[in-house]
């Protein structure tokens, strides 16, 4: 039993790592598999983990029966090329009711996309990123694990009476570390799950600037959170 386990284990093992580098998986495939006695249970995580291009209809679901491919084999054939086929919503951030999760949810995870109103927050964020060497940039939100959002808005806290000046201004910029949710039908602008904040300030009075700038001490904080994940 011990080796019978052991096999199996490294079949699939196997099938998947395969997998992220073939063309997506047909009829054929499943067939082949089928026929050369990979347990179902196999040939469904490997369904499961790849892109697939199914032939789902019944004369194709008639010629699997009579190659003998499983049943229920037949059946996630036919549920993984519906998921496929289904139309994409449109993901963009800003849920009006998001989740809230906690950072260690992205443990081991490294596929970052950043999204950022003004390029010099952009800029500094991105910097200090790179500079961790933790992160893979990338450059849509379907690639990435989770993504990164900043903005930067102004609050203008009055007088500021010991300087002399009329308007003290406070910039404060906010940055959250999210992942997307699956899309309900009810959904129009996406789902998050956000799973840190961190709000920082710089303040500005008579054409003078305080402290370092929000987006730096915000990604500051991030990385050193980040980097106490096992």
């Amino acid at each position: 039993m011990k080796i019978l386990v052991v096999l199996l284990f490294f079949c699939l093992n196997v099938i998947t790592n395969v997998g992220q580098s073939e063309p997506a998986l047909t009829n054929d495939d499943i067939v082949k598999l089928s026929q050369a006695g990979i347990p179902s249970v196999v040939i469904q995580s490997k369904i499961k983990t790849s892109k697939v291009k199914f032939d789902t209809t019944t004369a194709a679901i008639l010629a699997l029966g009579i190659a003998k491919v499983a049943d229920i084999v037949v059946a996630m054939m036919v549920e993984r090329q519906a998921e496929m086929d289904a139309p994409k919503k449109q993901v963009v951030y800003g849920s009006t009711n998001p989740e809230y999760g906690t950072l260690s949810e992205i443990s081991g995870k490294n596929k970052i996309f950043v999204a950022v109103q003004d390029s010099k927050s952009r800029t500094i964020i991105l910097n200090a990123l790179n500079e961790s060497k933790r992160f893979q940039l990338v450059g849509t939100r379907e690639e990435a694990d989770f993504g990164v959002n900043f903005e930067l808005r102004n609050v203008d806290a009055g007088s500021n009476v010991f300087l002399g000046t009329a308007h003290n201004v406070v910039v404060v910029g906010r940055l959250q570390v999210y992942t997307y949710l699956p899309i309900q039908n009810e959904d129009s602008s996406g789902r998050i799950r956000i799973l840190y904040t961190s709000q920082k300030t710089q303040d500005w009075s008579g054409g003078m600037t305080f402290n370092r700038h929000p987006a730096q001490n915000a990604v500051n904080d991030f990385v050193k959170d980040f980097k106490k994940l096992k």
